[in-house]
């Protein structure tokens, strides 16, 4: 019997963790969400993102900063690979 992990099993765990990321995003406020995703999915500089959402910098990181604040309390500090 081998120890590792099927494929089959690593896109299971990988989908589920997936889902869980995408229900914990869909709990953040709209701003946050969009902040987090702006920079992390999209790779956006947080000025970059700023100007899209015609707000200070500071607030761009303000919102960031709680919008992961909220998903790492909703994941319950487990990591997402």
């Amino acid at each position: 019997m081998s120890s590792s992990i099927s494929s089959s099993d690593e896109m299971i765990i990988y989908d589920e963790q997936f889902q869980r990321l995408c229900n914990a995003l869909s709990e953040l406020p709209y701003e946050q969400r969009e902040t987090v995703v702006l920079h992390l999915h999209s790779g956006l500089k947080f000025k970059e993102v700023a100007k899209i959402q015609e707000t200070t910098i500071e607030t761009t990181c303000s919102r960031y900063r709680y919008g992961i604040d909220k998903l790492l309390s909703l994941l319950n500090d487990q990591v997402i690979i």
